[in-house]
């Protein structure tokens, strides 16, 4: 799973792993739809719960891309991101 994360020219194409769980954790709370919803609801253990089956089954990288376009998709043909 990637993390899109718009980054700077000098700093394009970087595709950073995250090694620790509390991170990750912490990462897909924040992507996560609508975490205020999900509190009103008092359905935070079960969202946790599900956040922690997807980060067993899939790790999370941080997804460095550029923010122009056409930079972009150059960048996008050159990557094999399925790996």
């Amino acid at each position: 799973m990637y993390l899109i994360e718009r980054r700077n020219q000098n700093d394009q194409g970087v595709i950073s792993q995250i090694s620790s769980e509390k991170i990750m954790a912490i990462h897909l709370h924040n992507q996560s739809f609508r975490p205020n919803f999900v509190k009103g609801l008092g359905q935070e253990g079960a969202n946790f719960m599900t956040s922690s089956k997807i980060l067993k089954q899939s790790p999370i990288s941080i997804l460095g891309v550029p923010g122009d376009i056409q930079i972009m998709q150059k960048w996008l043909k050159n990557q094999n991101l399925l790996v």
